[in-house]
């Protein structure tokens, strides 16, 4: 298999995820009512909590899939990168393979880190009702 159809169907699969991730999300926002007011409502035979699973469901799937197109386009990114930067500081930089993946790994940690810390924040955040 060659790289185009490689990239074409990762990039197939992306779209494909995205328009599932779509028409979930819109059952979920759209055609349930408040959460408050869901309970007993069914859509296809799954309830607000089974489409929630699935929404998350989709969205991590998605997730993945998209940063499985950006390794197979990292090269591209970085050149694209490089030739602005150059552009900018009138200085020629070029990116060799080592420098790309150390490029790569610092995104992912870095992204994987501010995540990580929304999500410390958020549960720290969190409180339970009061319940009399």
């Amino acid at each position: 298999m060659t790289r185009s159809t490689v990239n074409f169907l990762v990039d197939t699969v992306v779209a494909l995820l995205f328009l599932c991730l779509l028409c979930v999300a819109s059952v979920v926002h759209l055609i349930f009512p408040a959460p408050s007011r869901a309970p007993g409502w069914m859509v296809w035979g799954g309830d607000l909590d089974e489409w929630s699973r699935i929404e998350l469901a989709t969205i991590c799937i998605f997730a993945v899939a998209v940063i499985v197109h950006l390794i197979f386009h990292w090269t591209w990114v970085c050149g694209f990168i490089a030739a602005r930067i150059s552009k900018l500081t009138n200085h020629r930089i070029t990116m060799t393979p080592s420098s790309r993946t150390l490029y790569g790994v610092s995104t992912l940690i870095c992204s994987l880190t501010v995540l990580a810390i929304i999500y410390t924040a958020a549960t720290f955040a969190t409180t339970q009702p009061v319940v009399p």
